[in-house]
Parts: C-alpha cells; structure tokens; sequence
C-alpha cells in the first residue's frame, strides 16, 4: 500500500483515482504522486504546497513570479502588485503607479529588478528593494496582457490586445 495526499491507495490507484489509457499513478509519499506514460517511461512528479501563504492577496492572483534569492513578486484581481518574500510571505513592498489594472509581473534575473504589465498600455520597471519606478515604457494601443524577459535580462518582450 501507498500512502498519497494524506489518503491510502494501492499501487495504481492514487486517492480513489484509476488512470485510463497508457498512465500509471503511485503515491510515493503523503505529498506526491508520479505519473508515468508507460509506453515511453517519461514520469511527472506532482508535489503538494508545503506551505500556503493566504493573507498575500485577498482576491485571484493574476500572475506571478519568484525569484532564486527568495523574492516574489504578484498581482492580484484587485490590482495589487506586492513583492514579498517567499520563506515567510512577508510582504516587502507594494508597487503602486499602474492608472489601471496590472495583468503581468516578471523578476529580472538579479531577482531586484520588476517589470509589469497593465491595462494602462504601459509597463514598468520598479526596484524591488525601494518600491521606486525609474522606467516606464509606453506605444502599446492596447491593455498589455503579458510580458518575458530574454538574455539574463537585456530584453524584454510584452504583448497586448
């Protein structure tokens, strides 16, 4: 018998659940079940959050990213763009200067460094440490609805509607 998300479960079968087709489940521990494809031996491991941190935003998050050095930086359906920090949800900074909603937030790879997205057809770069906006880049016409940072950092990439 294997034990899987707190549930007794039999090699297989994982939560009361049975794969269908070529897929086998096995809880490997109370916290993780692996899928396999058997045909072709690839596996997944699903691991369950260890932690949650409930009291950072209290609507849906929209976007989110975290960095190596034990930052996070979200937003939220309420348009709140929050750094804080990934160990303890501690929350840092806000970051406040979007006219309208924010859809997208991404840590540079130094993890100080954020940029944002937002309704207001702008994005931003903010120091995380400060909560100062030193850049904002506008000429979309419309919402910017995501947004990436390629080669460690020198490029951005942002698309809208």
């Amino acid at each position: 018998m294997y034990k899987a998300l707190g549930r007794q479960a039999e090699h297989g079968k994982v939560g009361g659940t049975k794969p269908s087709g070529p897929f086998t489940l096995q809880g490997r521990t109370e916290r993780t079940i692996t899928i396999t494809h058997t045909p072709t031996g690839l596996s997944t491991l699903f691991v369950a959050p260890t932690q949650t941190f409930n009291h950072i935003h209290a609507k849906s998050v929209m976007s989110l990213d975290v960095a190596d050095g034990g930052l996070a930086v979200s937003v939220c359906a309420e348009n709140k763009l929050l750094v804080w920090e990934t160990e303890t949800g501690l929350v840092r900074r806000s970051l406040d200067g979007h006219l309208f909603d924010a859809y997208s937030c991404r840590l540079f790879p130094s993890g100080v460094v954020v940029l944002s997205g937002s309704g207001d057809m702008q994005l931003r770069i903010w120091d995380a440490v400060t909560g100062q906006c030193p850049v904002v880049l506008k000429g979309h016409t419309g919402a910017v609805l995501d947004t990436a940072i390629v080669e460690r950092g020198k490029n951005v990439i942002s698309v809208s509607k």
